[in-house]
């Protein structure tokens, strides 16, 4: 785990893969570029990971010309309710509960 080194969050921009697997919870923000495939997965981080740097928030961002529609995943033990699709051209919200439950918007 790679601790916030500001104690908050806003501080890691992943790029999106095809497939992205996501383990630190200083991540903030995923970025779905051009040239990807048509349907992306991202597994989201542990709620655990996320509590433990203090970040309560995950973006989603899906360009224009990406390719197909990002899906957000939740890690093992835990869960997500609402939203967890990023169609071309917009944008995911995700917060959790600080438990197991992720909600998407």
């Amino acid at each position: 785990m790679i601790a916030s080194p500001f104690g908050s969050s806003f501080e890691q921009i992943v790029n999106m893969t095809d497939t992205l697997v996501l383990t630190e919870g200083a991540i903030n923000l995923v970025r779905g570029l051009s040239g990807l495939s048509g349907g992306k997965n991202c597994t989201l981080p542990s709620i655990a990971e996320m509590v433990a740097s203090q970040n309560n928030v995950l973006y989603i961002v899906n360009a224009s010309d990406s390719g197909g529609t990002i899906t957000a995943v939740a890690a093992t033990g835990d869960a997500i309710v609402g939203r967890i699709t990023a169609p071309v051209a917009t944008g995911l919200t995700l917060r959790h509960n600080g438990l197991h439950t992720w909600f998407g918007m």
